[in-house]
């Protein structure tokens, strides 16, 4: 039995990312897809085998399994097999013939290609929000491209001229070859692993094109930066009629130009003079739902900071955090001579009166 080379066949290399095997097999499947190359039997042996070799390389699992039997050829046979070797025991001496077997018979078992339904990959997209998004809550508009059910096969990846089973494998996709020692599962020759009679869609790759997309998100109420919503069924469509991913919209909170966060509070830097410091006074401040009146008690020392009780950034069960109005004294600069003669009159009264 002659093993085939998989990643020889999609014409990458061995270390090939899961993304280069995709578009090399998005490639060669358009080429030699039967529908572009009726009657012609090359290509469509060709197109088997094409996927055939995407349904094992694709999927993590079995690509594993297909690289273990790869190295278990190099290692115990000490020759590579060229795009296949022959399993011929005979000019060899195993100890334990039985692991060997079972290591293969695991292998094949595993590589079965059956085009059953598959979920789709979820999709990830980063959106910007405000501060005053995260008080009142938001709805917006998200454009993005994901994989859809194809409209030509409803997203089955096969068209059929009238409702049946395939006749050769009963609807299971598959069918079992016997070589020996191991018995072999092999996708239909005739349904191509559908289990359905009829032929691949020649309008899409796996029942799936590529569309756009635009739905409306809301962003709930105390929603934090970095947290993700998802949006369940949004992502790619699944493999021959398989469950559809979900879209996660990961939040990024802009900084505000007023107000830093500190949890659920929120801290503004007020500057005033050092006579509103000194003599107290009432002020108008921002908040996240407008200007509201503070007054500085009188006397109040730089880097004081003053708190505005549930004007901060709420969670998600509604709780409130606080604002805080940090006092910055700004100092006068460039004084007259008769500016700084009047400060350090009022310097010496302030010192004989103990003030400072």
């Amino acid at each position: 039995m002659r093993m085939k080379d998989y990643y020889s066949i999609l014409g990458v290399p061995r270390n090939a990312t899961q993304e280069e095997i995709k578009e090399a097999y998005k490639r060669l499947a358009k080429k030699y897809h039967p529908d572009r190359n009726p009657g012609d039997k090359t290509a469509e042996e060709k197109f088997k085998e094409i996927n055939e070799a995407y349904q094992v390389l694709s999927d993590p699992q079995k690509r594993a399994q297909y690289d273990r039997a790869l190295e278990f050829g190099f290692n115990a046979f000490g020759r590579e097999w060229k795009g296949g070797f022959n399993f011929d025991f005979s000019d060899f001496n195993f100890s334990n013939l039985g692991d060997i077997f079972e290591t293969i018979s695991d292998f094949f078992e595993g590589s079965t290609t059956i085009n059953i339904p598959e979920k789709g990959e979820d999709i990830e997209l980063e959106r910007e929000i405000t501060l005053e998004d995260i008080i009142h809550g938001r709805s917006i508009e998200v454009g993005y491209t994901r994989l859809q059910p194809c409209s030509v096969c409803g997203g089955k990846g096969y068209r059929t001229g009238r409702s049946g089973v395939c006749g050769t494998c009963g609807g299971k996709g598959y069918v079992k070859a016997s070589h020996g020692l191991f018995s072999l599962k092999q996708t239909c020759p005739t349904c191509k692993g559908t289990g359905k009679w009829g032929s691949f869609c020649s309008s899409c790759i796996e029942g799936r094109v590529q569309g756009y997309e635009r739905i409306t998100v809301k962003i709930p109420k105390g929603v934090r930066d970095g947290e993700k919503l998802r949006v369940q069924g949004k992502g790619n469509a699944g493999r021959f009629g398989g469950e559809a991913g979900d879209l996660y919209i990961k939040i990024k909170v802009l900084p505000h130009p007023l107000f830093e966060v500190d949890g659920n509070d929120i801290i503004y830097q007020l500057p005033i003079s050092i006579f509103d410091a000194v003599l107290g006074k009432e002020v108008e401040v921002p908040t996240l739902e407008g200007k509201i009146s503070l007054k500085i008690p009188p006397g109040t020392d730089s880097g004081t900071k003053l708190r505005i009780k549930e004007k901060g950034l709420p969670d998600r069960n509604g709780r409130r955090g606080d604002m805080f109005v940090q006092i910055k004294i700004t100092v006068p600069k460039n004084l007259s001579e008769e500016e700084k003669r009047a400060f350090e009159k009022l310097k010496e009264t302030l010192s004989k009166n103990g003030k400072i």
